[in-house]
């Protein structure tokens, strides 16, 4: 039992570094794709602060806004081009 319990709290302990890889820097640029874009910061309820990038949409009528969560690798600015081509569809992408 206990090396049930001591092997528990190792996985649980360890789970962060196994299962989210953030990283820091820059990946891809939006304006090097020609997009316009807003950094945005806010905290959330609990007070940890937040950063996100907003797409507005480039068409005069707007079909709503999407919200892309990245995931747990790397950082925004590796995956906003898999969200990016909603903007020439009337969405704008946060």
């Amino acid at each position: 039992m206990r090396a049930f319990l001591l092997l528990t709290v190792v996985l649980v302990s360890g789970c962060t570094r196994l299962f989210f890889y953030p990283t820091e820097g820059v990946h891809y640029n939006p304006e090097d794709f020609g997009l316009t874009y807003k950094g945005v910061r806010f905290k959330s309820e609990d007070g940890t602060q937040l950063t996100g990038i907003f797409f507005p949409n480039r068409r005069r009528t707007k079909s709503g806004t999407v919200i892309h969560f990245h995931g747990n690798g790397q950082n925004m600015s590796s995956h906003f081009l898999f969200g990016a081509w909603l903007i020439d569809h009337g969405f704008d992408v946060f």
